[in-house]
Formats: C-alpha cells, structure tokens, sequence
C-alpha cells in the first residue's frame, strides 16, 4: 500500500529549508533478511502548512510504501530529519517510528515531537518546543529549579554543545598533545580539554559528543584536505568501526589515494552537498566490506573528461577485491586457499582455472608442439574466436599466452602444477573455465563452495571480494564522457563477485564509456536507481551491464537514456585479461521505468537461463534481442526460459531480434497500453523455439525482410529439444506459403498469387490420417460456401471406402476399395452420342439420347437399346 507522507515537524518557528530521509525494511528473503529502501524528500517551506515533496520528482509530494506483500511484519520507518533555520544553522534529527495507514491520504506514522541527535553550534536563539528545551538542560547537566531560569540553563548547556562539536579525535590519552582545545581519546572515548599544555578530563562532554565517537564532524580535520582527513579519521575509529559524518564539507575536492587502504573496519560515510572527485585512469576508489556510503546531494565524478579506465574489471567505483591462490582437487568442493583474512561464509569465490575446458570456447592445434614451444599454432574454423591474453587447457596442461586467432605467442607452459607435454596436431585446446561458487564453510585455510573444481591445481588464481557493500542516497556519478566515440573503458560502478551488495536512492549514473554500472559474478546484489543516462559509446557499452555468471540478481533503474545499449544480460566474459570464462547468468531480473534513445541494442539477453527484462514506457526504435552467445564463443551457449516484456511502447511496434540456435522457450511480451492500443510486432531474423505472446491489442506477427535483404524464406522453426523438427515458411521470391521437414525442404505449399496447392514429389499425397485409437467416423474434405455446408468427400474408415455426402452429412455415393461405385443417383448430363456403330469410345462408356440407350462394348464397338414409352 503506498501513502503520503503528511506528517508535521513539532519544532515550533518557522524553518527555511529541510530534507528528510525514511529508511525502510523491505523485500524480505528466504533467510529473513531484508533491503533497506529509501524515500527522500524535501521541504516545501512555501505551502501551508509545510509539506514534504518527493526528492525525485519535485512537482509531486512524497509517498512511501507503507506495507509490501514481501515485507516483514510491523514496518518501522527510520527518519532522518534537516530543518534549516537560515544559512547558518541546522537541527539535525533521527527516529524510528512504526508505519501506520488509515488511507491514502492519512498519516503513516507518529511524526509527533522528534528528539534531535544533533544540536549545532550557536542554536540558543532557534525556537525551541519545551520538550527539546527540557531535554537541552537535562543533558548539559543544569536542574530546572524555577522557570525563570530556563534561560540561564539554556545558555550553560549551549556552552557544551560549543564545546561537544569543537572535540578532535586522537588515538590515544598519550597522543593528546599541541594546541589547546577539547580531544577525545579513542581508545576508551574519554574526553579531554588540554589548556597549558595539562589535559583535564571533561566527562560532562562526553554525552554531546556521541558516546562513542561513532561520528566524526568535519571541522575537527586539521586544515581543509579532505581526503587525509577521512583517512586519519577512520584510523582514529575503534576496531568495530562507525560512523564518518562529512555531510558539512562543501566545494570540489580531489583524491588521489585509496581512502579505506585494507581497513576491515564496518564503516558508514555521510557526504553531503561536495564534488569528490579522482582519474579512474589511475585509480579505482575500492569499497570495503559491510561499507555504507550514504550521498546527500553528493557528486562523485572524473577529474578528467573521457576518462581512461585503468582497469576494465575495475571501475570508478567497487568493491575490494582480494587475490589469493587455491589448490584443488578434481570434483570436491572443498579447496586450501593461501588468504583468508577477508573472506566470509556466504561470500563469492572464483576460481580463475579450475572449471576445466570451457565447452562454448574451443579449437584445435594446427600443428603439433613440443612441452618447451612457446609459441602454438591454432587451426582454422571455430578456433579463430579463441582470442586475447588469458589461460588455455591443451589435454591436461595449462598454458597462458595472448592468441590473434590463429596462434599463441608467447606461451607459458605447465602451469598450476600440470605438466608441459607435447601435443599433436588436432589436439583440443579449449580457454580453462572458471568456478564461480558462494563459500557455506570456513575451517582455518580449508574453504568449502556450493560446487566441485573439476581440475587438480596447485597455487591456481583465485579471488573473492568485498560483500554487503552499499551505495545509496541522492547524487550523480559522472563520468564526464564527452566524446561518444571515446574509446576508453571506464566504467561507473562495478560490483564483482560480490554478495548482497546494493546501489539505491536518488542516483544517476551518467556519461560513462563503457556503462553506467556492471554486476559481474555477483550474488543477490540490488540495484535501484533513478537515472542511467549517455552510457556506452557508439560501438560498445550499456546503461546496465549483468554477465559472467550472474545469479538472483535485481535491478531496477527508472529512467533510462542515450548510449549505446540499454541492459544486456550475458556471457560476455572474454577477449580481456583477467576476465574469467565464468559463464552465463540465471535468474537475474532488470526493470526499467522508461528507456529511449539507445541505439543501436535495447534489451539483450544472451547465455544464461531464466532471466528477465522488464520496460516500462519504451521509446521508439528500441528492440528487444535474444541471443546464443552473440558470436563470441566458437559455439552456440544455450539461451533458455528467459522473458523480455515491454509494457508500452510509442513507435509502430517493439522489434524482436534473436538466431536460430540452442534456444527455447524464451519469451517476447508486449502489451498494449494506453499509448499503444492496437499495433503489430516486427520480427527481423530468425525466431526459433520461442513462445511469442502478443495481446489482443497486437493483430499480426510480422516478419519482414527488409529491402535488399538476403534470403528468400522466412517463418517459424520448431524444434523439441533444440533440434529442428519442422517449418512454417514464406517464399519472398515465388509468393508461396509452405510447410517443410526437418531439413527446411518443402512437402506442401500454396501458391498465393494463383491460389494453387503445391506437393514436392518426396510428399506426393496429402495424409489425412487417424491415429490409433481416434475418434470420428470420417475424414476428408469439407466445402462451404461463406461458411455455409455445401457438401463433403472423405473416407470412411469403419467400411474401409470413399463417400459423397451432402451439406446434411447423409451419404449420396460411396466408392470402395475394390472399385465398386454405388450412388443414390445416376446423372450423365452431357451425353456425346455416337454418330455410328463404330464411333469412337471405350468399353463401359454409357451415352444417351431421346430415342435409344448407347453402351460402348469394346473399343470403338457401340450397342443400342431402343427407349418406349409407359
């Protein structure tokens, strides 16, 4: 059920501005665990009352989800509240109030009388509710004895807050040293005032300094760096880690450095209205795990236009990534990794080699090697798509090497712990697959995957990276990309081989070469942003990218725009270093609000199983495309059960693109909307084994072969199995609908332009046949007229004969098998009389006139019989 929010500060006066967060438990999983969703909204100070408006769309107020069929019981909403009071101050207020509906227009939760977390610097003359008044003097110590002393009170406990938000963090009592001022000691959150070089304990400062010191306020950073202040203040975090508060920087700020190093600490970063920025060409800013960045306003962006990636796999943004090395052993799950400092149960391990041969990407030597050549020759055909620097399996020996398709240079033997042999020509060779599997057990260095290694390897490549990562709020990640034709590949966000990570909120992901954001190998991850915009250049890229073994992923993007590709879900692992044959993704599933503007790939799926795509609004001349490994694998990888369903679209049909190999049951959806309401759906290729569903607002299935388009037929292939059985076909060139085998030979056709019916002559008759067992007496041919009965010629099966029957059904003649004729009638309508006794004719031929009956004997032998009268 969705609300509005209509509920009312309790602060009295008048504020100038505000924004409010709500953080709510949602889309609860089989393990009870739920997805944080997040609402923002903003303060519109101008109506009356004050009213919340939603931060997305500023022309509409803010509503939330109060209850979802997925959510867990007794919703409680998490708020974060600003309210501004002029340009110099702030109250700052968080709490947690449970979500109650009466309708849709009615309040969703207690918003009555918030206790502020935050007082700022100099907010003695804000007004002030007697409750927060009260709570003010409570916490500075002060006892209310008279009323008239409020003011006092107020005053003393306005000096500790003063003092509270001047604290700076250090390590230690020991590191207290240098100017005056308020410290805390991190190592036990004692609070200090060093004056003279003597530093008095100050306890009564430590309850408004956040018990703890899980918040650290900017202005306590020495000097204006701001990348080696959240450095040193996450250092300065006790070993459980906490909370960073940078919401009160401001300006354009660059990073040259890693900010979180190796810290395993479980950090959360505020950033409020700042420019970070950095050169993904030389760094790639690492996210630890269990990591929260919450953005308020925040642009994070290249400091450079067109930026180059220093790594493809990388990306601007991403999650920490730890090589470590692996030895297996062949079908057991069970494998000794050098490092597990990191690593968790239910995270995601990859193992770089130990899948075996890959089945999609193979060839053959061209010629025969010895165990010492470093150089290795390939065959023709299939083999030319074995391309790029990566790991390749001759028999039982591992070798890396960079192949050009038709030879490996370079080649490092026997490795892994295989051994260097020789080979002959035409021995397999094959890219070594990867195994990407989640861990469910830790036991010192002994790991345990939810699926076997297939090879024996000893220190083999292996990693795993951070999980639980999580990116949310409002901001833009700018790529800065200028150039649609920039051939470099940064990307915004990657998330690899991660569990559970999520990028939320009121986020655009814009103007990246190589994609807004990509999952790769990634587990139960969840995207749900507000705009990807202008990503990918005019060859390459996507908005959202999801491949290389994917699974239960889900992604949702509301608006969609510009760039080369809108989603493609695929297999595409190959042609780079260090990108792993990690094979398809399964049951991952993409929603997007509305999508224009992407040329020339809309909605891709290919390689993988049970997949979805979902488009909202979509604009013209975006199409949807299934397909079995795009070409980039030297057979087909199977493509099966996936759905693209587009919901409304505004040209004269969706497209549907897909091949004719290793599909079946993918599904194509378009509905008509309120846009759409009676057009057709355009098929350019081949569709093969798919069920296409059209609703009642979409007519016809068009297949069209475009002007100067190559190949005569088009139509529907079925297959069982993936194995073609039979097909429906339409000659462009002769104009004749046909039905053909297995071999795309035709049986039978119809000549449309002269209405004739055609047989080949491997299909001479026309088979009307009753199987064993069925039912009806008669089978044949029925005639109607504007599909009125006229009449029948069948077969009755029971008297093993042919019959005539009437409009009624009722038998006028019947011919057996044997030859006899027996009819109700006999008519000779246009009798050719004999002009003699040796007229032409053959024996049986009967012919008439007014006087006598003709019966032809012999050849060219006529009788008559005289006719009389009674």
């Amino acid at each position: 059920m969705k609300a509005k929010v209509t509920g009312v500060s309790a602060w009295q006066g008048t504020p100038t501005g505000g924004t409010l967060s709500i953080r709510v438990p949602r889309y609860v999983d089989s393990s009870g665990n739920a997805t944080v969703e997040e609402y923002i909204g903003w303060l519109d100070v101008n109506h009356t009352p004050p009213r919340w408006m939603d931060g997305i769309d500023h022309t509409r107020e803010l509503y939330t989800i109060v209850q979802g069929p997925d959510d867990p019981p007794g919703v409680r909403g998490h708020f974060y509240e600003v309210l501004e009071y002029g340009p110099t101050k702030a109250v700052r207020t968080e709490f947690t109030r449970k979500m109650i509906s009466s309708d849709l227009d009615g309040l969703i939760f207690d918003y009555a009388a918030p206790e502020p977390t935050e007082i700022p610097v100099g907010f003695g003359d804000a007004p002030l509710t007697m409750r927060a008044a009260q709570q003010v003097i409570e916490e500075g110590g002060a006892v209310v004895s008279e009323w008239s002393d409020i003011k006092v009170d107020i005053a003393q406990a306005q000096a500790l807050a003063v003092a509270a938000a001047g604290i700076t963090p250090r390590a230690n009592l020991a590191a207290i040293t240098g100017a005056d001022g308020y410290y805390r000691a991190m190592d036990t959150g004692r609070v200090y005032q060093r004056a003279g070089g003597i530093n008095t304990p100050r306890p009564e400062l430590e309850p408004l300094s956040r018990a703890g010191q899980t918040a650290v306020q900017p202005e306590w950073y020495d000097g204006t760096d701001l990348q080696a202040g959240l450095i040193a203040a996450i250092a300065a975090l006790p070993a459980e880690g906490g909370t960073i508060d940078a919401r009160k920087w401001t300006g354009t700020h660059t990073l040259t450095a890693q900010l979180f190093a190796s810290s395993t600490k479980k950090l959360t970063l505020l950033t409020g209205r700042v420019t970070l920025q950095w050169n993904p060409g030389t760094l790639s800013l690492e996210l630890p795990s269990d990591f929260h960045w919450a953005l308020d306003g925040t642009t994070l962006q290249s400091s450079v236009p067109n930026p180059n990636g220093a790594s493809f796999t990388g990306g601007f943004l991403t999650n920490r990534r730890s090589p470590v090395t692996v030895n297996s052993t062949a079908g057991s799950p069970t494998l000794t990794l050098s490092d597990v400092t990191a690593l968790r149960v239910g995270d995601v391990l990859v193992l770089r080699v130990a899948g075996g041969a890959s089945p999609y990407a193979f060839g053959t030597l061209g010629a025969g090697i010895g165990a010492g050549d470093t150089t290795i020759p390939l065959s023709g055909g299939p083999v030319a798509g074995l391309k790029g620097q990566d790991y390749y399996l001759i028999g039982s020996e591992i070798v890396s090497g960079n192949s050009d398709g038709t030879q490996i240079t370079g080649a490092v033997r026997g490795l892994f712990g295989t051994t260097a042999a020789a080979h002959a020509s035409g021995a397999a060779l094959a890219w070594a697959q990867s195994v990407v599997g989640r861990v469910t057990a830790i036991s010192g260095t002994q790991v345990t995957l939810d699926k076997p290694a297939a090879l024996t390897l000893t220190a083999a490549p292996a990693y795993y990276a951070a999980s639980g990562v999580r990116i949310s709020g409002r901001g833009l990640i700018d790529g800065r990309k200028t150039d649609p034709d920039t051939t470099q590949n940064a990307l915004g966000v990657v998330y690899q081989a991660g569990a559970n990570c999520k990028l939320t909120g009121d986020l655009q992901l814009n103007n990246w070469d190589h994609g807004g954001f990509a999952l790769r190998a990634t587990r139960d991850c969840v995207v749900d942003v507000d705009a990807t915009l202008n990503n990918g250049r005019s060859n390459v890229g996507s908005n959202v990218w999801v491949f290389g073994s994917c699974e239960g992923d889900r992604v949702t993007v509301r608006r969609m725009s510009g760039g080369f590709g809108g989603v493609i879900i695929d297999d595409r692992t190959t042609f780079f270093t260090g990108w792993g044959v990690e094979g398809p993704c399964h049951n991952v599933t993409v929603t997007v609000g509305d999508v224009r503007g992407i040329d020339p790939y809309g909605m891709t799926i290919s390689g993988g199983t049970g997949n979805r795509i979902t488009a909202g609004r979509v604009g013209a001349g975006i199409f949807a495309n299934v397909a079995s490994g795009d070409g980039q694998w030297t057979v087909d990888m199977p493509t099966l059960d996936n759905t693209i369903e587009f919901i409304d679209h505004e040209d004269a049909g969706p497209q549907w693109r897909g091949d004719a190999v290793a599909k079946a049951a993918n599904n194509f959806i378009a509905r008509g909307a309120s846009l759409n309401m009676a057009r057709s759906m355009t098929i350019n290729g081949v569709v093969s084994s798919d069920n296409l569903k059209t609703s009642k607002n979409l007519p016809y299935t068009i297949l069209d072969r475009a002007a100067g388009q190559a190949g005569a037929f088009g139509g529907v292939l079925f297959t069982k199995a993936g194995v073609a059985s039979a097909y429906v076909l339409h000659n462009f060139d002769t104009n004749r609908l046909s039905l053909a085998d297995a071999t795309a030979t035709e049986a039978f056709g119809v000549d449309l332009t002269t209405g004739q019916p055609r047989v080949t002559a491997s299909a001479a008759y026309l088979n009307l046949n009753r199987k064993s067992g069925g039912s009806g007496g008669y089978g044949g041919l029925y005639f109607t007229d504007n599909l009125t009965a006229k009449g029948y010629f069948a077969f009755e099966w029971s008297l093993n004969r042919f019959v005539w029957l009437d409009s009624a059904a009722a038998v006028q003649a019947s011919m057996t098998a044997a030859g006899a004729l027996t009819v109700k009638r006999l008519f000779v309508s246009a009798p050719q009389v004999p002009a003699s006794a040796a007229a032409i004719g053959t024996a049986g031929e009967i012919s008439w006139d007014a006087n006598y009956i003709y019966i032809c004997v012999a050849t060219n032998t006529w009788r008559r019989v005289a006719l009389a009268a009674w």
